[in-house]
């Protein structure tokens, strides 16, 4: 527990995985064994059947396989033979500079296949093999060798689109570019290569939209189109950098669906905005979109300490809904009821095999009159929703400082702000990023800490 407090007190990291060392040798280096390509790949030794570690090795591989990476997809892991002992593989201690890998070699039968792995795993770049006849499996070249930083690196931060997308004519994509050179960008140099279907790659302009961010368009986007696509830049001193690293050797790949839903909700979103529709419920609806049956696999209702939210009416799950069928049910509150900022806003999930629908609801909380006296003592968050400004008015005069996180709908923290002032008691949120860029509309979730009180709401940003 510490170890996560830690990692969370000063790097900001909530997601901080332990995990077992399939190695079963002295030293508990993940590089020993497995190793990170790029933010969404990862390579990952691999022994024997025979190998009394081999149950773990294929573990460390399913938990990648099953996990969520920085990119939003799970990572795609690659494998590598290595048996160890003599001679030795120590394939997964490599080293990534520019475009180059550099792969340790001891003359082991397993040599080839080494640089075939990440030949696979890595198209685009130079895979060199450095031959050594005195590498350790626990100890090889990155072990004994650094990356050095470019200081005046020319930076991309961009969250590429990947996988399976539903439908839409019109891909939007946005990225922060940043020359830490102090150099200018070249605005005629900041392209956007896609290609759709296998065509040649064409080539959009990025559009400056303020401070370090631009954004593109891919248009006249077709069901079931495959796209790939990297972004390219170039600034006054010199330096070119591309998106993904390699370029077009490796770019960001994503296809669209032809989806046609099988279920469709009756309502968006359901609002509550008395106790009595808290209390008596609001009626709604699902409509199987097909002529023939489906399936309703799963039925979720969210879970939250602060309010008890019920689903009348609705059949034992598993339950086959007959063709172009219509299920009626009652969404409803019961104590305790919410009573945390100003609104509430959740959703119902309906499951099929194939998709998930929600049901979202909405609580105003001005509106049903239950705020409780000690919320209302404590904060009083204005405007909500809001468009410019949010003021958080704290009546706590012992407080001695105040500390407000707020995290977005997925649970990403996108900004924080501390007064260390005497008798705090107010801060100001300007709707912006921890890097001044203006958040997007939705709900937002407040963390409050001013003095020994913890005050944590809702927020909307229209």
């Amino acid at each position: 527990m510490v170890c996560f407090d830690l990692f969370k007190k000063y790097l900001n990291i909530d997601n901080y995985y332990v995990m077992y060392d399939p190695l079963d040798d002295y030293i508990k280096h993940i590089d020993c064994w497995g190793k990170f390509l790029t933010p969404n790949k990862v390579i990952i030794g691999q022994v024997s059947e025979s190998d009394y570690r081999y149950p773990d090795f294929e573990a460390a591989a399913d938990f990648f396989a099953n996990t969520i990476s920085s990119y939003g997809v799970p990572y795609e892991v690659f494998r590598v033979f290595t048996p160890g002992n003599n001679l030795t593989t120590p394939y997964t201690n490599s080293v990534i500079v520019n475009n180059k890998v550099l792969v340790p070699l001891s003359g082991s039968p397993w040599d080839d296949e080494a640089i075939t792995a990440y030949e696979n795993a890595l198209p685009g770049y130079k895979i060199v093999g450095i031959n050594y006849n005195a590498w350790y499996n626990t100890d090889a070249l990155h072990c004994r060798s650094k990356g050095v930083a470019d200081l005046g690196m020319l930076y991309i931060d961009h969250m590429p689109v990947l996988g399976l997308k539903a439908y839409e004519s019109n891909i939007n994509l946005t990225a922060d570019f940043t020359a830490y050179s102090g150099s200018d960008i070249y605005q005629d140099s900041v392209f956007l290569f896609y290609s759709v279907n296998g065509s040649d790659y064409e080539t959009n302009l990025f559009e400056f939209e303020a401070q370090n961010n631009w954004n593109a368009t891919i248009t006249g986007l077709q069901p079931l189109d495959e796209v790939k696509y990297y972004i390219e830049i170039t600034d006054v001193s010199g330096r070119k950098a591309t998106h993904p690293f390699i370029g077009a050797a490796d770019p960001h790949e994503f296809s669209l669906n032809a989806f046609v839903p099988e279920l469709i909700p009756d309502a968006d979103t359901l609002y509550f905005d008395s106790i009595d529709k808290l209390t008596t419920g609001l009626q709604t609806s699902i409509f199987n979109n097909m002529f023939s049956p489906t399936q309703i696999t799963e039925l979720i209702v969210p879970e939250n300490p602060e309010f008890n939210v019920e689903v009348n009416d609705f059949p034992v799950v598993p339950y086959e809904m007959g063709g172009v069928e219509t299920l009626n049910f009652t969404v409803s509150f019961t104590e305790p009821f919410p009573v945390s900022g100003t609104f509430i806003m959740d959703s119902i999930l309906i499951k099929t095999a194939n998709f998930s629908y929600p049901v979202i609801f909405v609580v105003d909380i001005s509106a049903t009159n239950i705020v409780t006296s000690e919320h209302n003592r404590t904060v009083k968050v204005f405007p909500n929703p809001a468009t410019d400004s949010v003021l958080f008015s704290v009546n706590t005069p012992s407080s001695k400082s105040m500390t407000l996180e707020i995290f977005s709908s997925n649970g990403m923290m996108v900004y924080r702000s501390f007064q260390n002032e005497l008798n705090a008691t107010y801060l100001l949120w300007n709707l912006k990023d921890q890097e001044g860029r203006k958040v997007e509309p939705g709900p937002y979730f407040y963390h409050l800490e001013a003095g020994s009180e913890t005050i944590k709401g809702t927020i909307i940003v229209e």
